[in-house]
């Protein structure tokens, strides 16, 4: 590698050539380096003398021309400033182009950092002195070969003046060498450019942790004795017990904040609440740490990469009600040795490298202490003394010094002396009682939540409970939706009497919308509230009609609409969830089928296929009684499911099951046209290409009849799949083109995209390598852009089939590779009749490559993450093959 532009002094090297004075003021300093340049020298010094020098040409020309004036030049690396904030960051952007762009010498790849930031510094001769050029240096040294940082001051000022084709990418909060504190970074992304790159090479994240709301009191030996487990070398995970409400997550926040500098990678806080589903969980944990977050990624390679060799602390909140992603916890820790796992939850995860610890509860002194300290805050002046003090240690006697009791009780004191306070609890516990069963101090939360519940307005109470319908938590407009009712007082108001009650959690400032929901120990009681009420059928049914207001217009609504509902769906993703469980246990088929059939361009659209496969598995076997038609249109679909799992042998027995339940009149000609594309695939697993023929066309027949434009486009990518089974290449080429100007006149993405990749295969296997190349890159575009794995990956096998025909079996294989992993994880195969011309493809990568090179390109592939494999393939594949050979003359 060059030298470290961050350490090195701005006054040496070789002169720059005459320029004019030194701009004065605030300035943006830009800092580049070549990544890698010792690797480079050492595997052919002479190519690489030739690269740097048209490496300086190409950048001195750039900088220049957009007033870029060059301060220093050492090595392989450069010192410019520029006037403008929106000049240097068009510079930066069109000098990785040009970079990009150009032919570099036979086995050369030069890849260089840059960083920017805007400043004042005081000219010293033909240098600058000051912080700000030491920190554009250190945000350059950050960043890795072919990345653009900017600090927030460039970001900010450059604002509307971005280049055409660029956009900022905000990466949080960094610590830089000898910054004491971090740093907001922006990473500028160039269209054509790379724009996935590994965890930054700074001195690691900055904490990410809530504020403390307050002093913790009581829990001074906790702390102590959880910072001394944490901070051993042999602690991997430790898990801090208890029952709800007792302060786990505050003692694991305090605790963190406390040892936070034992951490050179930061702290880092996973929230867990809100994730109803245990397979989400280290998706989330890549989401806080930074990692890449794409469907199909290998989270644990994604997190490990990020996190590299900074030893981190991870503080894993609230726990218990997603135990069974403890083994993917435990798979992270060994894939990364520098983290470490901090737990909160209610019961322990049962792993062999967890260290518990048993949280206990607050001692007679600590509990009186955190009583006064709440109830000073909401009634200023409050105190405990002779007057109170015997009411005020029986309440927290009989809350039994858990910290979240204690602190709803406090805040009554608003309304209520202590002594009315111990009165009503007592009365309250007298007739509760609680069950038996259950812990004694989760019987002393119940009393004093119902407690707590019971000083709220008759309409207060109302809201509350309805809004235990809601997983993952609601934003104002969902919660009038649900809860209102005709006649009553508005919801946002209610919403508001909740949140000073503390039974809200309080939205995040930052979020564009404000999206409230409840601790989970709230929550556990709002759901027993509706399980007893009267109002539960009413507020379940309004709970599920706002998810289908979401998912029923999908089919409808057009290009812009339709991006707006699948943001919505991401985010109120377990509120589907919801409603359709709601439904499986109800054995409500009806509503089921509502919500799964108008849910499916959603669930298609995040590779969702093996999802709801399983919601369908689940309402098959429980509900045998069924109406038959409603049978019958499940079963359809499981059909059509099972093919595109490529579980072929499940196809045929769904399918005649559910065409035996199916009525075929005007009501059901959607699902009629779902049997007859399930028939392609039962046809196809049983041998017979003529029927799997006619059942394309029935389902062409079907769609146009009912105007499902979009069912007519994947009938006619059918039909092309089967001519290819049959050799008919000619016919294939003509089907896949009409598919891709359906898709293109409809705005379906998801069928453009599989339409061009292949179409591009199919143009480029008949020897059309101009119009392949073009439909291929197309394809990569539309694709690259859903971040959905299963088009990415035919993406890749498109782009496979380019690099073959131009020469490129090592490319191709890598490609291959990435795909395969992909459509692995997540499950969705390729259809059988195109299967072979894929496989073709890696016959011919392995044969030109020899088994062994052959073996080491797919290795190297299977491990890149998803997208970053779709870039580097399209950075090698997308040339044309006359740049590859101009290169190997140079």
């Amino acid at each position: 590698m060059g030298a470290d532009v961050a350490d090195q002094p701005t006054g040496a090297g070789p002169d720059p050539p005459a320029a004019p004075a030194l701009p004065c003021g605030t300035v943006t300093f830009l800092f580049t380096d070549i990544a890698g340049s010792t690797r480079l020298v050492r595997e052919d010094q002479a190519a690489y003398a030739i690269a740097l020098e048209e490496h300086r040409r190409l950048l001195r020309a750039t900088f220049t021309g957009f007033g870029g004036r060059e301060v220093d030049t050492q090595g392989d690396s450069f010192f410019v400033v520029f006037p403008t904030a929106a000049r240097a960051v068009a510079a930066g952007a069109q000098a990785q182009r040009a970079l990009a762009a150009y032919r570099w010498p036979d086995g050369i790849r030069l890849l260089v950092r840059m960083g920017l930031h805007t400043g004042e510094a005081t000219p010293v001769g033909d240098s600058f002195v000051g912080l700000a050029v030491h920190q554009a240096a250190r945000i350059a040294a950050s960043a890795h070969g072919g990345q653009v940082l900017l600090s927030a001051t460039t970001a900010a000022l450059v604002g509307e003046e971005l280049p055409a084709g660029t956009a900022l990418h905000r990466l949080g909060g960094h610590r830089l060498k000898d910054f004491p504190r971090p740093v907001t970074l922006y990473q500028l992304d160039i269209d054509g450019l790379p724009t996935a790159f590994p965890a930054l090479r700074s001195l690691g994240r900055s904490p990410m942790l809530l504020d403390p709301t307050g002093q913790l009191l009581g829990r001074e030996g906790d702390i102590a004795a959880l910072a001394s487990l944490l901070s051993q070398a042999q602690t991997r995970m430790v898990t801090v017990t208890g029952p709800g409400g007792i302060g786990k997550t505050s003692l694991a926040l305090q605790t963190a904040r406390t040892i936070a500098a034992g951490f050179p990678g930061g702290v880092v806080l996973v929230p867990l609440t809100a994730v109803a589903d245990a397979g989400l969980v280290l998706g989330t944990v890549a989401e806080a740490v930074g990692a890449p977050r794409e469907l199909g990624i290998d989270l644990v390679d994604a997190i490990s990469a990020t996190l590299a060799q900074d030893r981190t602390l991870l503080v894993l909140d609230n726990f218990e009600h997603v135990v069974a992603a403890g083994p993917g916890i435990a798979a992270l820790l060994a894939a990364a040795p520098a983290a470490v796992a901090l737990v909160t939850s209610r019961r322990a995860l049962r792993l062999r490298s967890e260290r518990q610890y048993p949280l206990a509860p607050l001692g007679e002194r600590a509990a009186v202490d955190l009583f006064a300290a709440r109830a000073a805050a909401v009634r200023p002046g409050f105190s405990v003394d002779a007057t109170n003090e015997a009411a005020v240690t029986e309440l927290c006697r009989r809350l039994d010094g858990l910290p979240l009791a204690i602190e709803l009780a406090a805040a009554r004191t608003r309304l209520l002396p202590p002594a009315a306070l111990l009165a009503r609890l007592g009365e309250r516990l007298d007739v509760l009682g609680g069950p038996v069963d259950l812990p004694e101090r989760q019987r002393t939360l119940r009393a004093t939540m119902d407690w707590s519940f019971g000083l709220l307005g008759p309409h207060e109470q109302a809201v509350f409970v309805r809004l235990a319908a809601f997983s993952g938590g609601w934003t104002p407009d969902a919660a009038d939706a649900v809860c209102g009712r005709p006649g009553e007082p508005d919801v946002l108001g209610a919403l508001s009497v909740l949140l000073d009650a503390s039974l809200l959690v309080e939205p995040d400032a930052a979020d564009s919308e404000p999206r409230f929901d409840m601790l989970e120990t709230v929550r556990t009681y709002a759901v027993e509230k509706l399980t007893a009420s009267a109002d539960r059928p009413e507020t379940e049914r309004r709970h599920t009609d706002w998810v289908l207001s979401m998912t029923e217009p999908l089919p409808r609504v057009g290009r812009r609409e339709f991006a707006d509902l699948l943001a919505r769906l991401d985010a109120d993703r377990a509120n589907l969830r919801a409603a359709l469980q709601r439904a499986v246990d109800a054995l409500d088929v009806d509503t089921f089928a509502r919500l799964l059939r108008s849910a499916s361009p959603y669930l298609s659209r995040r590779d969702g296929e093996r999802e709801t496969a399983g919601w369908l598995d689940q309402m098959l076997s429980r509900a045998t009684g069924a109406p038959e038609d409603l049978r019958g249109r499940l079963l359809v679909l499981r059909a059509l499911l099972a093919g595109l799992l490529g579980h072929e042998t499940e196809v045929r027995p769904f399918l005649d099951e559910g065409r035996r339940f199916l009525p075929d009149d005007p009501e059901h000609a959607y699902d009629q046209g779902i049997a007859a594309y399930a028939g392609v695939f039962a046809a196809m697993a049983d041998g017979c290409v003529d029927e799997a023929s006619r059942s394309v066309e029935e389902a062409a027949r079907r769609w146009a009849a009912i105007g499902r434009e979009s069912g007519v486009g994947f009938t006619v990518l059918l039909r092309a799949h089967l001519a290819v089974l049959r050799g008919d290449l000619a016919a294939a080429e003509q089907h896949y083109g009409e598919a891709v100007e359906i898709a293109g006149r409809l705005g379906d993405e998801a069928l453009l995209g599989q339409a061009l990749s292949l179409w591009g295969l199919v143009l480029l296997t008949r020897g059309d390598l101009t119009g392949g190349r073009r439909a291929v890159l197309d394809a990569a575009a539309a694709n690259r852009g859903s971040g959905q794995p299963s088009r990415v990956a035919a993406s890749l096998e498109g782009l496979a089939a380019l690099a073959l025909a131009d020469g490129r079996p090592a490319v191709a294989a890598r490609a291959l590779a990435a795909a395969d992993q992909a459509r692995r994880r997540v499950a969705t195969m390729l259809f059988p009749a195109v299967a072979p011309l894929v496989e073709d493809l890696g016959a011919r990568a392995r044969e030109q490559l020899g088994e062994p090179a052959h073996a080491a390109a797919s290795e190297e592939g299977r491990r890149w993450p998803l997208l970053e494999a779709l870039d580097r393939t399209l950075a090698e594949a997308g040339r044309p093959p006359e740049t590859q050979s101009r290169q190997e003359t140079r």
